[in-house]
């Protein structure tokens, strides 16, 4: 597979399900920058830079039961979500 230089990235399709997968954004290089520390230095174009800059930068608490907009991280498995819908669901059948 041929990836494209760091130059010509023109969406972030692919940083996106690097983080969904797992990938850690707090990671340090030899330098001892930070990935969101690198973005001016290789990313030419603006909206692409201005995109990466809201997904490694720092993310709004998350509630895993009150799922309002996917946010930057790996999801896991939780069975307080499912507690949590049960509960919601129970109590709007019983309130109706």
């Amino acid at each position: 597979m041929i990836l494209k230089s760091e130059n010509q990235l023109t969406n972030t399709t692919t940083v996106r399900e690097l983080i969904f997968r797992g990938a850690d954004r707090k990671l340090i290089n030899a330098d001892g920058k930070l990935p969101i520390d690198l973005l001016d230095d290789y990313i030419e174009n603006e909206r692409v830079r201005i995109d990466l800059k809201k997904m490694l930068g720092e993310q709004p608490t998350y509630y895993p039961c009150f799922h309002i907009k996917q946010p930057m991280r790996k999801l896991v498995k939780s069975y307080l979500t499912m507690n949590c819908y049960l509960g919601m669901t129970i109590g709007t059948m019983i309130l109706l």
